[in-house]
This record gives structure tokens, C-alpha cells and sequence, in this order.
């Protein structure tokens, strides 16, 4: 539900995030101070202190402490910024203090660290004087208007406006009081934008370096978290609905059976014709449960993708579909297992959508694997608007074919035709 139009206004304004982002801007200053006098000392020291060999472990601890300088910085943007920044560092190539001292002065990172300390003073000093210039002036209008009783020793008389109050009275004290809520209320929109730019800095600066080994891991890394979570996602829907059809279907199919038999044997010395027709409906509702219980095996895997792979089971879901169905394969060898299941189920969820919302009059299914992929895409004339969150099951289709480090795409503007795709990738 959205948020009405003076809530999404005042919201940052009392957002806990926006006073944690001002804090973090407004203690640049003092911050960058600190960080330039570590350097400024242990450099300067260093050098002075070279020409006798002595100056090189100074300097050496100098890159030292601006790495852990550096770490208090991603703690303080994680805590306060919300923007987390991975350390990455290159691991010593030899044990001991030399290979640590190598790693140390060879390392980009650590270059890059002592770049954005030195970047701390003076972007610190413009972020902290615009927030305390702006804020200092909102809250000096904003409380203009209370008794000098209130306020006195907090804040100079001159400031506050006392003599405004005594010759105007109190309808320009309370505009000041209004002008000042609407400047502070701007500065707290102005807060996240600042604090994301210096989140983007940081990231950019003590975080890993885009082309780097370390921003490749980092990638498959969260790659690799989104797969398993799209995993863990179908795995909790997979079981929902199957303790659901189960339920729902034969499990109360087999109680209504056992009640049956249970009043046959009964009924069978007193009245065996009745006792006959109800054995008789206790076996046709066997079949039945039967057939939901195949039924519910191939919803988890095919039998028919298994044996004679996707351009038979195509052709079983084109059958089944009330709307007329092309189907079409193209694929020069079969592709393992999970793609084709991904697939599959692709193409039925689909289908399922075509034949209960769309109102279309045909449908193509195209399935094609070139350069290492297997592209699906399903195709109707009907009325379109396909959209994932309003639980079509195009929802659950996107943690499948993530699950795989595959692609969803729907287009299904209003009006149709709606296309589905999907890529997946095609193993032999």
C-alpha cells in the first residue's frame, strides 16, 4: 500500500537511517583531522628518519595503521551508511614479516585506502559545513517562537528572533517557525543522496577494484548466494504444494475410501447388494486417487521428459492445452537434466496462464539450443498483462530458472501478445 504523499515528505525526516547518515557526514571533519595527522606524522617521520634505515619500519607501520584506518571507515559506512564494503587484500606470498611488509607496500588496496583517508579532510569538511549550516539555520527558525524562558543559555537571545517576537508579534514567528520545518525537512532529503554518493566513494575506493580477481570472486560469490537462495525458494514451494495436493486431494480420497469399505463389511452378511455397489464405487474411486497420485509424481518429473526428452513432452502439454498449440525443437543433442526440467516447467506454467487467463485463440512454443544455451519462448494472441507479482506462477518460474544462472523475461503489455522467455544454459 502506498504511503500517502506528507508521509513519503516527512518520512526521512524522522527516519532513524537519515540522523545516522547526518551523524556519519557531520563527523567527517573531526574524522579526516585525525586521519591526516596518523599520515602526516607517520609519513613524515618515516622519511625524515630513511637516510638511517630506521625510518622504513615507521613507514611500513604507517600503511599499517591506514589499512586498520580504513576498516574503522567500512565499519562506520556499514553501521551508520548502510553501505557495506568488502576488505580485500592480497594475501602474503611468504610467510614472515618480509613477505607481510611485501604485501603490504605492493598492494593497490592499500594505496587505495590511504586515498580515500586523504580524501576524508576536505570532503568531509563540504559535507559537514553544508549539513551544519543548513541544519544549524532550520532549528534556530524552527524553535524562534518559544518562551526565551525555554531557551535561555541554549541558544543567544539575538539569534532567536526575541525582538521579531516583541515587534511583530506572533504571526511572523510562527511562518519563521514553519520556514524553518520545511528546511530541515529538505536537508533530510538532501542526507540520503549525500550519504549515498559517499557510500559509492567508499565502495569505489576501499572496496575491491572492478576487473580485479577479487571483484570477480565477489560477483560469482553473490551469484552463487542468489542461486542457492532461488534453490532454497523452490525447494519450500515444491513441498508446500505437495503437502497441499495431498491434502486437498488424495489424502481425503483414501479416508472417504476406508469409510466406504468400513460401511460395506458392514452391510455385507445384511444387505450384500448394497455392500457390492459400494465396494464397486470404493474401486473407481481408487482409480481416480491413483491417477491424482500419477498425476502428482509427474508434476515433481515427467516420465515422458525423461524417456523421450523435450520435443515429445512438448508435444503431450500442446495436447493437453485447450488452445491450439505449435510446438517446435530444435535442439542437436539433449540437455542435461535440470535444464530440461527448468524448461519443461517453463513451458506448462505458461501454458497453464494461456488456458485460464489470457482468452487467446493460438499459441507458439519455440525451444532452440545455440552457442550453449537453451532459449524457450512461448508465444499467444491474448489479452496480455501477464504480470509476475500477482501470482500466476511466473513468479516461482524466475527462482527456477535463476536457480540455474538463467534468464525470465515476460513481455505481456495490456492488450497482448504476450512472449515469455527464458535462457538456460544448454550442457550436452
Amino acid at each position: 500500500m502506498r504511503r500517502s504523499v506528507p508521509r513519503r515528505v516527512i518520512a526521512p525526516l524522522i527516519s532513524v537511517r537519515t540522523w545516522a547518515t547526518g551523524c556519519y557526514l557531520l563527523g567527517g571533519l573531526p574524522l579526516g583531522v585525525a586521519w591526516w595527522t596518523l599520515l602526516g606524522v607517520g609519513f613524515g617521520i618515516g622519511a625524515g628518519l630513511a637516510v638511517a634505515l630506521v625510518g622504513l619500519p615507521v613507514l611500513l607501520l604507517t600503511l599499517a595503521a591506514g589499512r586498520s584506518a580504513a576498516g574503522v571507515e567500512r565499519v562506520l559506512a556499514h553501521r551508520l551508511l548502510g553501505t557495506h564494503v568488502d576488505e580485500v587484500y592480497r594475501a602474503p606470498v611468504r610467510s614472515g614479516l618480509r613477505g607481510w611488509s611485501r604485501a603490504v607496500v605492493t598492494d593497490p588496496a592499500t594505496w587505495r585506502d590511504l586515498l580515500f583517508l586523504v580524501l576524508r579532510l576536505p570532503v568531509g569538511l563540504i559535507e559537514g559545513a553544508l549539513l551544519a549550516t543548513v541544519w544549524s539555520v532550520g532549528w534556530l527558525m524552527l524553535l524562534a517562537p518559544l518562551p526565551q524562558a525555554v531557551i535561555s543559555g541554549a541558544i543567544p537571545a539575538a539569534l532567536m528572533g526575541r525582538r521579531l517576537l516583541a515587534d511583530d508579534g506572533l504571526p511572523n514567528a510562527f511562518l519563521l517557525t514553519a520556514t524553518g520545518l520545511v528546511l530541515l525537512t529538505a536537508t533530510s532529503h538532501l542526507v540520503p543522496v549525500l550519504g549515498r554518493a559517499h557510500g559509492r566513494l567508499a565502495t569505489a575506493l576501499l572496496g575491491p577494484s572492478r576487473g580485479s580477481r577479487a571483484y570477480r570472486l565477489r560477483l560469482e560469490l553473490d551469484e552463487e548466494r542468489r542461486q542457492r537462495a532461488a534453490t532454497v525458494a523452490i525447494a519450500a514451494h515444491e513441498r508446500r504444494r505437495i503437502e497441499r495436493d495431498l491434502h486437498d486431494g488424495a489424502q481425503q480420497h483414501l479416508v472417504k475410501l476406508a469409510m466406504d469399505l468400513g460401511m460395506a463389511l458392514r452391510k455385507i452378511d445384511t444387505q450384500p447388494e448394497v455392500a457390492k455397489r459400494m465396494v464397486g464405487e470404493a474401486r473407481d474411486r481408487t482409480v481416480e486417487t491413483l491417477e491424482e497420485i500419477r498425476a502428482l509424481a509427474a508434476g515433481l518429473h515427467p516420465a515422458i521428459l525423461a524417456e523421450q526428452g523435450l520435443d515429445a513432452a512438448m508435444s503431450a502439454l500442446a495436447g493437453r492445452c485447450p488452445v491450439p498449440v505449435d510446438t517446435r525443437v530444435e535442439c542437436d543433442h539433449r540437455p542435461d537434466a535440470e535444464t530440461e526440467t527448468a524448461a519443461y516447467f517453463v513451458v506448462a506454467e505458461a501454458l497453464t496462464n494461456i488456458a485460464r487467463h489470457a482468452g487467446a485463440t493460438r499459441a507458439r512454443v519455440t525451444i532452440r539450443c545455440t552457442g550453449g544455451r537453451l532459449a524457450v519462448e512461448v508465444h499467444d494472441d491474448g489479452r496480455g498483462g501477464a504480470d509476475p507479482a500477482r501470482g500466476t506462477g511466473l513468479a516461482g518460474l524466475r527462482d527456477r530458472v535463476a536457480a540455474l544462472s538463467g534468464t525470465l523475461d515476460i513481455d505481456g503489455p495490456p492488450g497482448g501478445p504476450t512472449i515469455v522467455r527464458a535462457e538456460l544454459p544448454c550442457g550436452s
